[in-house]
């Protein structure tokens, strides 16, 4: 099949998410692959290119923007954008015939009326609405793509009443995880780790934003100074604030995807400290199954979706639950394979074969 995949992220970013395990899949199993990051400017320098024989990069250009200022954050604009503005977006792919159109970045929305394709796919893994600031008009294209595709592939449970809405056609496939990415990966110490042999190790791998609990994270390394809390991948003032003053936080910036196992492997517990909110609790977390992959216990706060995964994590509700559980991670025997086997039981292959019987089943039929 010919696919084309419409996406936030550039395909070589460190944060990979679900649609990244997804192409290599398809890819994988003969498909050809076009992944189409955000749009970007017609100054940028960054240009198409061939990751493999199945996969291609394609950089849209626009224009024209998309964002918060005061007049094109509505649905007007929305509608002017998807009609009018950015006409160059896939100019170069107008004429070609693509089986499958996978789009999980709504901004794209207007691409379905100019490509040429068999089978529409939106994949929603967040609720919008529940993002400080979100664009109005974001969420009026995200509507009028689950009302328009063929399927939609929702990763949380909570986000299947709210495709349903528009779209009978849901289907809720979570997240998973590579596990031979932890098994290829040896057990070397990272460099970091050094100067903190020492100490216990309670990693945080992924994103800073509206979900991550900065007032739960100052109160545990206060109270476990003993302890190195290590944040590996966003940045911001706010956490840069915390660490300048306790220096058992250590901030270690992103990192190479591929390097991820080996600092999970050398860490005692990993966590998850999000606040509970609408957003949070349509967030069904990639990083608990790395943890589990990793070997690792895992601290989570108890939320919707993470009680669904009904996994080995352990769950927290308030402040002093979640600094007795990291104790708890670090003073016990654990048993890794225990972790490892959920991890096996939620790969992104098995994932993909259920995408692609649904998607296959369905173009036939």
């Amino acid at each position: 099949m010919k696919i084309l995949m419409c996406e936030y992220m550039d395909y070589d970013t460190v944060f990979q998410v679900g649609s990244h395990y997804y192409a290599k899949e398809f890819a994988n199993d003969s498909n050809h692959i076009t992944w189409s990051p955000q749009p970007t400017s017609f100054l940028s320098k960054k240009s198409n290119h061939k990751i493999n024989e199945n996969l291609n990069i394609h950089y849209p250009r626009v224009s024209l923007p998309f964002c918060r200022l005061p007049l094109l954050n509505s649905k007007l604009w929305a509608k002017y954008y998807l009609e009018c503005a950015p006409k160059s977006i896939h100019q170069e792919l107008k004429d070609e015939q693509y089986d499958v159109l996978w789009m999980t970045n709504v901004k794209m929305y207007h691409s379905t009326e100019k490509l040429k394709y068999r089978y529409l796919v939106h994949r929603m893994a967040d609720d919008f609405s529940g993002f400080s600031g979100a664009y109005r008009n974001l969420l009026y294209l995200q509507t009028e793509l689950i009302k328009k595709s063929n399927v939609v592939i929702v990763t949380a449970k909570n986000l299947v009443d709210e495709a349903r809405k528009y779209n009978k056609n849901v289907l809720y496939l979570p997240n998973g995880v590579d596990t031979m990415r932890f098994k290829n990966t040896n057990d070397e110490i990272p460099e970091e780790y050094i100067p903190i042999t020492d100490m216990p190790k309670v990693v945080y791998v992924g994103a800073l934003d509206d979900w991550f609990d900065y007032e739960l994270i100052q109160y545990a390394v206060k109270k476990l100074k003993h302890m190195a809390f290590i944040i590996i991948g966003g940045t911001n003032e706010k956490i840069q604030s915390i660490a300048s003053e306790n220096a058992n936080l250590i901030l270690l910036g992103k990192k190479p995807h591929s390097d991820i196992p080996k600092y999970l492997k050398a860490a005692d517990v990993g966590i998850m400290p999000f606040t509970n909110n609408k957003l949070t609790n349509s967030i069904h977390p990639l990083k608990l199954y790395e943890y589990f992959a990793a070997g690792l216990p895992a601290v989570s706060a108890k939320l919707n979706e993470v009680e669904e995964m009904n996994s080995p994590a352990w769950l927290y509700e308030t402040k002093d639950e979640f600094v007795e559980l990291i104790k708890q991670g670090v003073n016990e025997t654990h048993d890794k394979e225990k972790y490892k086997t959920y991890a096996e039981a939620n790969t992104w292959r098995q994932r993909f074969l259920s995408v692609k019987e649904y998607i296959y089943e369905d173009i036939i039929n």
